[in-house]
């Protein structure tokens, strides 16, 4: 048998050696009193403390490394805390301050009413920072207790491993204690598919994110792995509902990204098979402005029919720079939007054919001229979602407007370029007002201007579903509805098309006359079948578009549409 042997002297002067490597310190709240009772804890390890009646703590035989420290306030108003700490020798904190803190108390169950034990709780910042939380997961009753910063946090708990159950998430802002009662999880639904490039090769498309948006609430829903794994495949769980699928190719990988809209879930699992990715090169460019790089602007990339493509990633960086994945062997225009405050204007390019990697080098972006419109209806409301277009009256091209639509103020702060152009106010379908144009304005210098619009004699609004994707001339929901405003028949043609981004219709109806009576307005519900399109636009958004005419001189009156992707 081996043993240690350890004489008086030596004993005495390894014990002081191991005393000589401690951390000392005092936990004491903003307004400097003591924080007693709480437990601080080196992770990894079994050295811990508890503060006494002054705060004080001390942690013996430690060694000459770096800890991680986390402090758990128990009952104590303060939030918990987690830090690194190089200990060398005798090493003193001194005060550490700890932030004012408030107890989270929740009970979670199934749907069903069945306390839940093993759930964990978790609190993030709101750049996404994973903050330390003790105690967090629930006992055999469901219950948990745990402390937050007083600041804007939001609180996660994820059901038990194996769950099928949706976890839930709160933002909040706990001044004070915060008891959230019974929390019942929602059931969720298995779904599952496989990303692969696209083609008769499917390769899988590893560490793609997955993102998925609730469409009727926006809210972004929590995966427990949002990720693909080697095989290109992703699991998640999600309560009834349309969401938005949005798949998100890793910085550097060969693959452009996909949006796929309207993927229903309805009480049972889904899959959704192989989901195809493009393959894709890097159309890159770079925009200077007077002053420099043009930081932060807003890059779109359009394909040769007029699609807005699907661009994570897509503002340019501190240097000005944009780096985009776009399907290899296409043409497309690049267009800008720079931060209004810049003040300088929007830029699109000619075409670009991109075969493979392809820059449009780099482009100085001019300054602009800062115009300022206040927009109202006839009766004083503000036009809320109204937008302005200018075209250059010589080559009949759109000029990029930067901040060209109003808020909900009816506000619209936007930069033009100096230069002739025909304007155009548009507001949001459904608005008593009627668009106005005025053609050959010069802009020469800042302005700012109060501006009311007529109302139209006869509108029209489409809204439904939030955006549904169906197959190749399947059905959508929409809600009709279209007025009448002056006190006499009106003789109107309506007609319904597919207006396309390359601005071809498909007519889904030859045009209808139609007399509409005086003052009054209809509303329709119903499923319509759409026309079917040409494969090319497959997988876009498209607009059902209504429009009604004057029947004698078949001026547009008024229009509408509503998104659906066919797929």
């Amino acid at each position: 048998m081996l043993r240690t042997l350890c004489s008086g002297s030596l004993c005495l002067l390894l014990s002081s050696l191991a005393a000589a490597q401690s951390l000392t310190g005092t936990l004491v709240d903003t307004l400097g009193s003591p924080v007693v009772g709480a437990a601080i804890q080196l992770s990894g390890t079994a050295f811990a403390a508890v503060s006494d009646a002054a705060g004080q703590f001390t942690i013996l035989g430690l060694l000459n490394r770096s800890y991680t420290v986390q402090i758990d306030p128990l009952g104590n108003a303060v939030a918990p805390a987690e830090f690194s700490r190089v200990v060398s020798g005798a090493t003193n904190l001194g005060n550490y301050v700890l932030q004012p803190g408030a107890i989270v108390t929740a009970t979670f169950s199934d749907p069903f009413g069945v306390p839940l034990s093993q759930v964990n709780c978790n609190v993030y910042l709101p750049d996404g920072t994973k903050l330390y939380t003790p105690r967090d997961i629930t006992d055999v009753a469901g219950s948990v207790s745990f402390n937050v910063p007083q600041t804007p946090v939001t609180l996660e708990a994820l059901p038990p491993t194996g769950s099928t159950l949706y976890p839930w998430r709160l933002d909040v802002t706990a001044t004070g204690p915060l008891a959230l009662g019974t929390i019942a999880f929602r059931q969720g639904y298995t779904i599952t598919g496989t990303v692969a490039r696209a083609g008769t090769t499917p390769l899988p498309v590893a560490n793609c994110e997955v993102i998925v948006t609730d469409q009727l609430t926006n809210e972004l829903m929590v995966l427990q792995s949002n990720r693909t794994n080697s095989l290109g495949a992703f699991t998640a769980h999600l309560p009834y509902g349309l969401y938005l699928v949005e798949l998100v190719p890793a910085v550097g990988s060969a693959y452009a990204a996909k949006q796929l809209y309207g993927v229903p879930v309805i009480n049972q699992s889904l899959s959704m098979g192989i989901i195809g990715l493009p393959l894709a090169v890097a159309l890159s460019g770079t925009f200077s402005g007077p002053a420099g790089p043009v930081v932060g602007a807003d890059v779109d990339i359009y394909d040769g029919q007029g699609h807005k493509l699907f661009t994570p990633r897509d503002n340019t960086l501190a240097t000005g720079a944009f780096s985009i994945m776009v399907p290899a062997g296409g043409t497309y225009t690049v267009r800008v939007d720079p931060p209004v405050a810049s003040g300088i204007v929007g830029y699109r390019s000619a075409p670009v054919a991109a075969p493979v990697a392809t820059s449009i080098g780099t482009v100085l972006l001019l300054q602009g001229i800062s115009v300022v419109l206040d927009l109202f209806d006839s009766t004083g409301a503000p036009l809320v979602g109204a937008v302005m277009s200018l075209v250059d009256p010589v080559t009949q091209q759109e000029v990029v407007v930067p901040g060209n639509s109003t808020d909900a103020a009816g506000r619209m702060t936007a930069v033009v370029p100096f230069g002739l152009f025909d304007v155009t106010l548009r507001p949001k379908q459904g608005s008593r007002a009627a668009s106005f144009s005025v053609p050959g304005v010069p802009f020469v210098s800042p302005f700012a201007v109060a501006l009311p619009l007529l109302d139209r004699p006869v509108s029209t609004s489409l809204a439904g579903l939030s955006i549904l994707g169906v197959p190749n001339g399947g059905e959508i929901l929409i809600d009709w509805a279209f007025e009448n405003r002056v006190p006499a028949v009106m003789s109107t043609t309506i007609e319904a098309v597919v207006a396309l981004d390359s601005g071809v219709d498909v007519p889904w109806i030859p045009q209808l006359p139609i007399d509409l009576p005086p003052s009054i307005g209809f509303g329709l519900q119903l499923w319509l079948p759409t026309p079917p399109l040409p494969a090319a636009e497959l997988g876009f958004l498209q607009k059902f578009t209504i429009r009604l005419r004057d029947a004698a001189s078949q001026q547009l009156l008024d229009e509408s549409y509503i998104y659906y992707q066919p797929r």
